[in-house]
């Protein structure tokens, strides 16, 4: 009877129900470590700009300008911007005598100087000695450098001369301001010096460097009018008064062989 008193009382009661397991809770994620500090040179570097760096060379479109052409630049941007000034102060300082009044002569060559080393970079990236020894600068890119290198590149010349000048004016006196200027000016010069020598194989001198100019043969186009076509047929008279054919690296070849 034990047994069936047992059955009766588990019918009775039902089965028992199964004790829920415990879900365990998901273990709190440790705090993220924080990503260490990229540098600005980093990311640049991860930025997809190409798998080698950009060349900062001559491309290969453009040709080094030759000897003749770069000896023509130099003559005519010196005449053009400092001779007509050189001439005026000699008259001042040697020849001044009766009622000529030089005035006009004086803004005349103040306006040459401007012209050719602010108005002409500025508007076509040339000076007139550009536009004669039918030259032009060019960056890696292709491109015309920023203006202002045509523009202190011209005056590289007077540097010199008013390093010189305030040597002259500081030394008898001991003028420790003129003498810094001197010497400051002159050290501009002499800085140009070294580079040229340094980077003669690109043929670039301290601007040149700064702004990553070539000094290239210029072709034209023949479709120049106005004004701008009176400046490109200046070259007609480079070509009559010097030898501008070939280039630098023709010359090379040629004394070579």
């Amino acid at each position: 009877m034990g047994l069936l008193e047992k059955a009766g009382q588990i019918q009775a009661d039902g089965p028992k129900a199964t004790p829920k397991k415990k879900t365990a809770k998901p273990a709190k994620s440790k705090k993220a470590k924080k990503a260490p500090k990229v540098s600005l040179e980093d990311e640049l570097d991860d930025l997809d700009i190409g798998d080698e760096r950009v060349s900062r060379s001559l491309p290969d479109e453009f040709v080094l300008a030759s000897k003749p052409a770069k000896f023509a630049l130099a003559l005519i941007d010196f005449i053009a911007t400092y001779v007509w000034i050189l001439l005026i102060f000699g008259y001042i300082g040697f020849l001044e005598q009766g009622n000529f009044n030089p005035t006009y002569f004086y803004i005349a060559a103040i306006l040459l100087f401007l012209f050719n080393l602010a108005v002409l970079p500025f508007m076509t990236n040339r000076t007139i000695g550009n536009f004669v020894s039918m030259t032009k600068f060019v960056t890696h890119k292709g491109n015309p450098p920023f203006f202002l290198h045509l523009t202190l590149r011209g005056l590289n010349f007077g540097f010199f001369a008013g390093g010189v000048i305030a040597l002259l004016i500081g030394f008898p006196t001991m003028d420790s301001v003129a003498l810094g200027i001197g010497f400051a000016l002159l050290a501009i010069c002499f800085t140009d010096y070294v580079v040229k020598k340094v980077r003669h194989e690109k043929q670039q001198g301290l601007y040149d460097s700064i702004f990553n100019a070539y000094l290239v043969s210029h072709v034209r186009s023949g479709d120049e009018q106005g004004w701008l076509g009176r400046l490109e047929s200046l070259a007609d008279f480079g070509e009559s008064r010097f030898k501008l054919g070939g280039s630098e690296g023709d010359e090379s070849e040629d004394d070579d062989s």
